[in-house]
């Protein structure tokens, strides 16, 4: 994965690349794309630093759960996208989503502090 800096997850470059790289070829992708429900708060209430720590933990949290086969990368400030090249049908993308929405029932550990955000 390349280094986004603040995030340290793939840049949106490496996942437009793996889009373009599995366009020609007959093999399944998945793409999902992440809103951070409750982040802006979070940045509001404890200082933009704070919202780039949480933002550092959502990174780690999505590569964590990709388990190497998957690229996740953000894109926007509370947007995140996790691509997983060689995905079986539309029956593993769901299981994902739901791996994924279920994971940030915990909260995320950043500034000393237990922070909750929502994936949407």
């Amino acid at each position: 994965m390349l280094d986004e800096g603040l995030t340290a997850g793939a840049r949106r470059i490496a996942v437009v690349r793996a889009i373009a790289e599995a366009a020609g070829q007959p093999r399944d992708i998945g793409l999902l794309v992440i809103g951070l429900d409750k982040f802006q708060q979070i940045n509001d209430m404890q200082g933009q630093d704070c919202g780039d720590l949480v933002l550092r933990a959502v990174a780690e949290r999505l590569n964590a759960l990709s388990g190497g086969k998957a690229v996740a990368a953000r894109l926007s400030g509370d947007e995140f996208a996790v691509l997983v090249d060689g995905m079986q049908g539309a029956g593993a993308g769901s299981a994902l989503s739901q791996q994924i929405l279920l994971a940030f029932d915990d909260p995320l550990a950043a500034d000393g502090r237990q922070h909750r955000v929502r994936a949407s």
